[in-house]
């Protein structure tokens, strides 16, 4: 069995308001970015993020409610952060990098541009339906071309957030008007929700998701990250469109 850990960067809500208006963005760029592994990795995974947690914070009691984000690592702020220094900070970052760019795992994104996306399209569909879309086709193919199955992760969140998940998940199984490239048989049309104070793989997929969010927020300028880690792609910059592991819309 393999495993895609998804996360999001940007706005995730709609993109309308109920009078049809555009909201406020936090950002025009929303990305859904992914760490592919199987049975094996998991446990790897786990060594590596209990190792950098006793590193960086072992000396301190962290709340039953921490969870690794790259966002609050960048902003140092808050507590643990605010105890590690500028150098600290980007070792850190360094060493989940490293992790991602060493161990046995492949990644998967789609990026989109909401204004062109909602603007140039008489009925857009909803942004986060159209990256699942993208995206679980893609781990489709990769399932495949390993002879196995496939089961997609999000963090766990609320409740309300969870049905919208749900609800999109769902309709890319259901709505016949999306766009299909291929019919999705081997990835399970169930969505698993995992606590990211406890799953090893999600404080990773964090940093990754938030390093191609950044890479496109920056106009390709901001890359750094992303580049040492763009050679575990799934099909990067294929030639056929239909084929890339690394969407831009």
């Amino acid at each position: 069995m393999y495993y895609l850990y998804l996360d999001e960067s940007g706005h995730v809500v709609n993109y309308f308001d109920k009078h049809g208006n555009p909201q406020a963005l936090i950002s025009p760029i929303f990305t859904t970015g992914g760490i592919i592994i199987d049975d094996n990795e998991h446990q790897k995974f786990q060594i590596e993020l209990n190792s950098i947690m006793q590193y960086y914070f072992g000396e301190v009691t962290l709340d039953p409610c921490f969870k690794l984000h790259y966002t609050e690592l960048l902003q140092c702020k808050k507590s643990p952060y605010n105890i590690l220094t500028k150098p600290q900070k980007i070792e850190l970052a360094d060493r989940i990098f490293n992790t991602i760019s060493t161990l046995n795992c492949n990644l998967l994104s789609v990026g989109m541009h909401l204004d062109s996306h909602y603007m140039n399209q008489r009925t857009p569909i909803p942004h986060r339906v159209l990256a699942l879309r993208y995206i679980a086709e893609r781990f489709e193919r990769y399932v495949v071309s390993k002879s196995d199955k496939g089961k997609i992760i999000y963090e766990q969140f609320g409740k309300r957030e969870t049905r919208r998940v749900n609800r999109a998940y769902d309709r890319i199984f259901s709505d016949y008007n999306l766009p299909r490239i291929i019919d999705i048989r081997n990835v399970d049309p169930e969505i698993e929700f995992r606590d990211g104070r406890t799953d090893p793989v999600l404080p990773f997929c964090d940093f990754f998701t938030y390093a191609t969010w950044k890479r496109r927020h920056s106009n390709y300028q901001k890359d750094r990250r992303w580049t040492s880690v763009s050679h575990k792609y799934y099909n990067l910059n294929h030639r056929f469109s239909t084929l890339k592991g690394n969407v831009e819309i």
